[in-house]
């Protein structure tokens, strides 16, 4: 299925029941999130969050890789973050349906995002796709 022919249109008018966009690019509460790009997982709602309140930065498997390390140093300097959550999920592929796989990337990750952003408070959760509930790490 293209852009042009997908049921949500090509950007003529707003989504249904769509957000209203936030007034400004920085994160109302000075946040980021690191989420897996799994379709399943809506980050902010689980987190209790709206538009407009983090950064959400997406990758198959939740892992903090260099990449998501400069988007989220990017993040503090041009949006004065100060504080970062890393959200892996259940029955993950990226990590093979393993859930202990997935916690601890999540794990290694609050220390790699701990070390390479000195002095931002960083944290990590659990979200479980059948139950929709979250747990911290």
């Amino acid at each position: 299925m293209s852009f042009s022919s997908a049921p949500y249109g090509r950007g003529e008018e707003p989504a249904a029941g769509a957000a209203p966009v936030p007034a400004g690019a920085t994160p109302a509460r000075r946040m980021a999130v690191v989420c897996c790009m799994d379709a399943r997982v809506d980050p902010l709602p689980a987190l209790g969050l709206k538009l407009g309140d983090a950064h959400v930065i997406r990758n198959a498997g939740a892992v903090a890789t260099d990449d998501v390390l400069r988007s989220l140093a990017s993040s503090r300097e041009l949006a004065d973050t100060s504080a970062v959550v890393l959200l892996a999920h259940s029955d993950c592929r990226a990590h093979g349906g393993d859930d202990d796989d997935a916690r601890a990337t999540v794990r290694d990750g609050i220390a790699r995002v701990r070390q390479a952003l000195p002095g931002v408070e960083v944290s990590g959760a659990f979200y479980d796709v059948g139950t929709g509930s979250v747990s911290a790490l």
